[in-house]
């Protein structure tokens, strides 16, 4: 009876390993293969990028594709490209016969990973109609969730549920995060849709050449694209899985498609003719309003709305879109593209989205830096040169387009200035001596920005003509404002809204 205990528990501890007796010896990679691949093309291939877009450091690695053909280890004809590469001239001195052998008995036998016990050795290849993924596909993952399963996974292997008496893992059986390594392991999105990093199809057209997702626009709405930075959440076309990832309508072998309204409006999925009819790409007369999810080129300004699209503003696109170019072919940071709003400028809703930064409306072109931040003066308020709007947006009258309207009014047409601004320059402005008695005004170029119009004596004559006394310091009678240096006059620095505001002040 003791005996009876203890082979019980020999057999427990060794994992559900089947006795040796049965295991057949064969060529694997873990037993002579990886040691071969480790010793002879580990210093070439794990280079990136690889030779040949091979690598052989891991088993997946070693029998995925090759760049100019299929499977490494797989042929439809002739030896396999892992056995032809090494009878050329470059790779046949790196092996010896034996080991050219090994690999060729290894390729023969199907290349697989380890000899089969509890497993058919083909139960870690994704190609293998036995390999563990479609296995648990046809169970809806039970093995694999259920802790409770006749068959439960964490019966041997860590990584997935697991028997409250399973507290061991069982020998040579390895934990399900070797391979499924992502934060939430097994249950990663990676672990279904794609393979890693990606979270969304379509899957290894190496490992999965049958897929009927393969050839369609996943990659094109979820990854980052030159129209975007970042993809679409997979919510927006799909029902977001629930937080055990398997549940409900997730998992269910069905494609869900439901539309999320923000960023696809009233939107339609046609699985017929296979094709989309959403306010992503129908806006605006667009040359491709309802594309078809098995094209996967690339969309062009102008496919989704016109450009610009009918009875838009004109002017340059990124007058108003901050992350377009002028002309409305490219887009230059696409963070606001396709999220369901019309953004004018950076997005923030406020003047300074268009012109200027957040909450600052004022633009850093031509001479605005010198006016909203003057050395001898108060600062310049944006109504005294433009009419200020209540409101501004799709729909509104500001913006319009096009250049701006320059309407001079405050203290740019005081004691009756005839301001004016023509050929890009002030005239007759106030700020810059506009009908003040004894004083040639100054004309002032507005793409002048080295601020010669700035100093005293450009708008007024140091001191004025008559009827102004000839004083030889302007601090007698403006000591208020001005002080004298061993320079000349200034305006003392901390008085600059006593200048320029309509009154002589003493």
């Amino acid at each position: 009876m003791r005996r009876a205990i203890l082979i019980l528990a020999i057999a427990t501890a060794s994992g559900c390993r089947e006795p040796r007796s049965r295991v057949t010896e064969a060529v694997t990679y873990d037993g002579a293969v990886s040691a071969i691949l480790a010793s002879r093309c580990k210093d070439c291939h794990e280079a990136t990028p690889a030779p040949g877009g091979w690598r052989g450091g891991s088993y997946l690695q070693a029998i995925a594709c090759v760049a100019d053909g299929g499977p490494a280890t797989r042929s439809s004809s002739g030896p396999a490209p892992l056995l032809r590469v090494l009878d050329d001239a470059i790779h046949a001195p790196l092996v010896t016969p034996e080991e050219r052998a090994t690999l060729a008995d290894w390729v023969a036998a199907g290349a697989p990973k380890f000899v089969g016990t509890v497993h058919e050795s083909s139960f870690v290849d994704p190609r293998s109609p036995q390999s563990h993924g479609r296995a648990l596909r046809s169970k809806r993952w039970r093995p694999m969730l259920d802790a409770k399963d006749p068959e439960a996974c964490g019966r041997c292997h860590e990584g997935v549920a697991r028997p409250e008496k399973a507290t061991l893992t069982a020998t040579g059986a390895p934990a399900c995060t070797t391979c499924h390594s992502e934060e939430r392991g097994v249950l990663a999105c990676g672990t279904c849709h794609v393979d890693r990093p990606n979270s969304f199809p379509p899957r290894d057209a190496c490992f999965f050449p049958d897929d009927p997702i393969n050839a369609t626009a996943h990659a094109a709405h979820a990854g980052p694209t030159p129209s975007r930075v970042e993809g679409l959440a997979c919510a927006t076309c799909h029902v977001a899985p629930p937080p055990e990832v398997i549940g409900g309508a997730h998992g269910n072998g069905t494609v869900e498609v439901v539309f999320d309204a923000k960023l696809a409006g009233a939107a339609m999925w046609n699985p017929q003719s296979g094709t989309c009819m959403a306010a992503c790409h129908a806006r605006d007369g667009g040359a491709k309003p309802n594309p078809a999810w098995t094209d996967t080129r690339q969309l062009a300004c102008g496919d989704c709305h016109g450009a610009p699209p009918p009875k838009h503003f004109a002017g340059a696109c990124s007058g108003c879109h901050r992350e377009a170019d002028a002309t409305g072919t490219a887009l230059t940071s696409p963070r606001l593209h396709v999220n369901g709003i019309v953004d004018l400028g950076d997005g923030s809703g406020k003047c300074g989205a268009c012109h200027g930064k957040g909450d600052d409306p004022w633009p850093s072109t031509g001479a605005h830096t010198k006016h909203r931040a003057p050395s001898a003066a108060a600062s310049v308020a944006c109504a005294t040169c433009h009419a200020v709007p209540n409101e501004f947006g799709p729909g509104t009258s500001h913006p319009r387009g096009g250049a701006p309207t320059v309407a001079l009014s405050g203290v740019a047409v005081t004691k009756g200035a005839p301001a004016t601004f023509e050929a890009g320059a002030c005239k007759n402005v106030y700020c810059h001596g506009g009908n003040l008695v004894g004083t040639t005004p100054a004309t002032p170029v507005w793409a002048d920005t080295t601020g010669a119009e700035s100093t005293c004596g450009s708008c007024h004559g140091l001191p004025p003509g008559g009827p102004h006394i000839p004083a030889p310091q302007c601090a007698l009678c403006h000591g208020s404002v001005a002080e004298d240096t061993a320079a000349g006059p200034r305006v003392i620095p901390a008085k600059g809204e006593l200048h320029v505001n309509g009154r002589v002040n003493r």
